[in-house]
């Protein structure tokens, strides 16, 4: 099982997915606050996966791990079905971020990227924008 870090920065729900996660028998890390706080867990408890709103100011810190450290966890893409790719593509759309250490299989995040799908997307009081819909009120500005 994956050894996962919900960054729960925003007010994405993503925190609601830490029991479900658990109980399908993934390690759910402690939550970090601040771009130290997870600089310090991402390489102190090296997660395999972690899942990020694609608005957290925490995001741009995984970015720039990513690039200064051969080893941080990276943006996954997953490449093996057109089924995950839907997977990663809906998590995406629904604004999730999903970064991967080289330990993450697609077979082991797809269960994952699953849950996160199906959880988000039974939130009826919530409007979750498509990243074309981002991208288009972005340019209404």
């Amino acid at each position: 099982m994956l050894r996962i870090l919900l960054v729960t920065d925003t007010e994405k729900a993503l925190g609601e997915l830490r029991q479900s996660l658990g109980k399908r028998g993934h390690t759910l890390l402690p939550d970090a606050a601040t771009a130290p706080a997870l600089a310090r867990l991402v390489e102190g408890q090296s997660p395999d996966l972690v899942l990020v709103d694609a608005d957290s100011p925490l995001r741009d810190t995984l970015e720039q791990m990513a690039v200064m450290n051969r080893n941080a966890p990276r943006t996954v893409h997953m490449s093996e079905s057109d089924a995950d790719m839907r997977l990663l593509e809906a998590a995406q759309d629904l604004g999730v971020s999903v970064y991967g250490s080289h330990n993450a299989t697609t077979a082991a995040i797809a269960p994952v990227l699953a849950l996160i799908v199906a959880r988000l997307t039974a939130r009826p009081a919530v409007h979750l924008m498509t990243s074309t819909e981002r991208v288009l009120q972005a340019g209404a500005r």
